[in-house]
């Protein structure tokens, strides 16, 4: 019966809108052409009363409609457990010239869920409608910061490599092949140019191709080119400049053409199991360096952060705040 109800009142509600406009080109047609400029102003202000009359009769239909909507048992049960699928936002936290992006939150739409649901009668979970939430502070567009992780509300962490020549380069990505893992190669321009097959092979491994430069630094000239390069063979375009420690050139320069900047969080070094075994943590960016060590420990690295929980997320995934974490 109250659903019953509910369709009526659409139902009125749209006759009384075509009514409404109806009225006004009838009254427009029969009252305002062919009068005396006297009567204009008479007639326009009779005319906006009738219009106030029957906005607040679809005022009043729509307030009906609200009510025996609120009385519905469906609606109330979605209303009732909206609040446990709700997932808080976390906003991005800034410190000085760092900046760790934060997540989106998600909340029910309940009038559309209701909407859904009102053909099956019933509450459906499958049909229930979300909607983002965005943070107070993001890290969109703040290109002036270096990222220096993922957020800690996720159990996931990102490997970086840097490519400047062809060393271990297939033996790393046999490797992530072999473990089903992706990561984030920063690659030289040069190296690029050079490799052009071995750069489509990465990418279609589902690896993500950034842009470390050309000839071993960024440089105006050559930024967008390398780009343009990496883009033309992977068909996405590159967003992130890399650094290992603090560089303002580089920041500035990639800042200019609206590219984020990002530091590692552990740079492994000579060592890099006991480095990742010492310093991991939720949302860390973790560089390592193309040696003969990382060759022969990746492989166990890759096995321990698995052990501990969490996922391994190219950059573009691990720094996206939307990425919703649900409960």
């Amino acid at each position: 019966m109250l659903l019953r109800a509910i369709r009526n009142q659409r139902k009125i509600r749209r006759k009384r809108i075509k009514v409404l406009f109806l009225l006004v080109i009838n009254y427009f047609f029969i009252h305002i052409v062919n009068i005396g400029e006297a009567d204009v102003m008479k007639r326009v202000f009779s005319m906006l009363g009738v219009l106030v009359l029957v906005l607040f009769s679809f005022y009043y239909t729509e307030k009906v409609a609200l009510f025996i909507r609120s009385r519905d048992p469906l609606y109330q049960e979605i209303v009732n457990v909206a609040s446990s699928y709700e997932v808080a936002f976390v906003n991005a936290v800034i410190d000085d010239e760092t900046i760790v992006p934060g997540n989106y939150g998600k909340k029910v739409n309940i009038d559309k869920s209701y909407s859904n649901m009102m053909r099956l009668g019933k509450f459906n979970e499958s049909l229930l409608v979300f909607e983002e939430v965005v943070p107070d502070i993001t890290s969109n567009k703040q290109f002036d910061k270096y990222i220096v992780g993922g957020n800690p509300e996720r159990d996931a962490v990102g490997l970086v490599f840097v490519v400047q020549d062809d060393t271990y380069v297939k033996q790393v990505a046999t490797i992530l092949q072999n473990k089903d893992v992706s990561a984030t190669f920063f690659v030289d321009g040069t190296w690029a140019e050079n490799n052009m097959d071995t750069l489509e092979s990465l990418a279609k491994d589902g690896n993500e191709i950034e842009n470390i430069g050309y000839d071993g630094s960024y440089v105006k000239e050559r930024l967008l080119w390398t780009n343009n390069l990496i883009e033309s063979i992977t068909k996405v375009e590159p967003k992130y400049c890399y650094t290992k420690y603090r560089s303002a050139s580089t920041l500035d320069l990639c800042s200019s053409y609206h590219m984020y900047t990002v530091r590692p969080t552990i740079i492994t070094g000579s060592y890099p199991f006991s480095s990742v075994k010492q310093k991991l943590t939720k949302g860390a960016i973790i560089h390592f360096d193309l040696t003969e060590n990382t060759v022969k420990e990746l492989s166990t690295i890759i096995s321990y952060i698995h052990q501990k929980g969490y996922r391994i997320e190219i950059l573009s995934h691990l720094l996206s705040e939307n990425e919703i974490v649900d409960k």
